[in-house]
Formats: C-alpha cells, sequence, structure tokens
C-alpha cells in the first residue's frame, strides 16, 4: 500500500499528466480559468483547483445534491485569491474528487500536497502548509488571530470545539448531537453549541467563521486554535481524533 505522500503525488502526476496531454475532456477534466495568464506571478508553484464536476449546479439536481459541495464556486472569487497571494491557481470542474482540492507542488519546500478547500483560508492554509508559502502563511495566521479575537467577544478560546447543527430535520445532526454529548460527558472538555435554527447563536458563526467553511454544513465541528474542521455524521471516536487533532496532539 502507498503512503500518503506517494499517494498524493501519484494523484498530481496523474491529473498533470492528463491536463499536459489535453485529454482532460475524456478524463472528466473541464477547465474553468487559468491564472497563469495573470501577470507577475512567477511563484515557482504548480497549484490546481479541482472542483466536483456534481457540484455544478447541484441546487438544481435535488435533494442532498449539494452535499459537501462548497460555495467557493466563483471565478472572480478565486482569481482574486490569485492575485492577492500571487500564485497563479489553474480551475478545473472534474470527477476525480468528491470535494474541493487543491493540488500543490513545488514551493520553498519542493513539495507536493492536497488540502480540502472550503474558502480563501484553506486556500492559504494548503499553500503553506505544502509549500510554505509565505503570503500564504501571512494570511492564515492573520486569519487565525482575527478569530481569536472575534470568539473572546463570546468568552470562548481557541481551544473550545465549536458544534454547529440543525434541530431541524436532519438525521445526521440527531446522531452526532448524541455523540457530542457523550464526548462532553467522558471527557468533560468545553463544546460550543450552535443550532442554525437560533439567529442569534448562528450570530457567530458568520462573525467569526465565514473564512474557515462553507457554514451551510451541517453537522460540522470546528477548531478555532488551527481552522480544522469535522463533517458530517461523526461517531465519538471520530470527534475524539478531532480535537486531538485541534489541541495538537
Amino acid at each position: 500500500m502507498m503512503d500518503e505522500q506517494t499517494q498524493v503525488k501519484a494523484v498530481l502526476v496523474v491529473v498533470a499528466l492528463v491536463i499536459g496531454l489535453g485529454l482532460g475532456y475524456q478524463f472528466g477534466l473541464t477547465r474553468v480559468s487559468d491564472s497563469n495568464t495573470l501577470p507577475s506571478m512567477d511563484s515557482g508553484l504548480t497549484v490546481l483547483y479541482l472542483y466536483p464536476s456534481r457540484c455544478v449546479d447541484c441546487s438544481q439536481k435535488g435533494p442532498g445534491a449539494c452535499d459537501y459541495c462548497n460555495s467557493y464556486y466563483d471565478e472572480t472569487l478565486l482569481e482574486a485569491v490569485s492575485q492577492e497571494l500571487v500564485v497563479p491557481i489553474n480551475w478545473y470542474f472534474t470527477s476525480f474528487v468528491s470535494e474541493a482540492t487543491l493540488v500543490v507542488a513545488g514551493g520553498d519546500a519542493d513539495e507536493f500536497g492536497v488540502g480540502a478547500v472550503e474558502g480563501k483560508y484553506g486556500i492559504a492554509n494548503t499553500l503553506c502548509a505544502v509549500a510554505e508559502h509565505e503570503k500564504s502563511c501571512l494570511m492564515r495566521d492573520k486569519e487565525l488571530e482575527r478569530v481569536e479575537s472575534c470568539i473572546e467577544k463570546y468568552n470562548l478560546t481557541p481551544e473550545t470545539l465549536i458544534y454547529h447543527y440543525t434541530s431541524g430535520e436532519c438525521s445526521h445532526c440527531e446522531y452526532t448531537s448524541a455523540e457530542v454529548t457523550q464526548y462532553q460527558r467522558e471527557s468533560g472538555k468545553p463544546v460550543y453549541w450552535i443550532d442554525h435554527q437560533d439567529p442569534e447563536q448562528k450570530k457567530i458563526l458568520d462573525e467569526c467563521f465565514g473564512a474557515f467553511t462553507n457554514l451551510n454544513l451541517v453537522p460540522q465541528l470546528l477548531c478555532p486554535r488551527n481552522g480544522l474542521d469535522l463533517t458530517g455524521r461523526s461517531s465519538v471516536n471520530q470527534i475524539y481524533s478531532f480535537a486531538n487533532r485541534c489541541e495538537g496532539t
């Protein structure tokens, strides 16, 4: 079995070959934009933004079709991020991925890597973690500082897990809420609950966590300390694992 880095490299090589050979159409890759044409962007990075084909116009395909599709689906937004970070980002629709994914190669660390992308923070975080890209690291750190300052107004610390869900019809929320309750009871650690049905509770999501993720996805746990998220039906064991990652252990 291939290790994670080998798998990442294999994905990148396959995608690069498909694009380079002009076989994107046959392999479900459709180019949306090519930011390499933007001026003053000699970053030494190869960056591909892969957006699931199934998510295109998913709102017109019935209930559940947009699950795990993020809202970062706008060519103007992506180009603005590319300009801000001075990194050329090539955008493709593809059936290769089930959620929006950034594929990165090169940079100061000369590494390969992939990361899920829910918004500008996700792009910056992946570029920083994989390629040690200076502007991306600065953007990531600035956003984490803003979040910490924001949640202080609600008497929360960066180590507090944020759990948002809906008390409306949502079977995954019912299951995960019970697992979160068990985690709190066993661990004694704080979790801040936010019900989408309560506009007052939901304010903290919009005010503090908008850059982290698509806030319409529930159930979801967020870590203010590092921007990680755990989305969808989650067991108590998964929650413990996520909490450890949030704490950096």
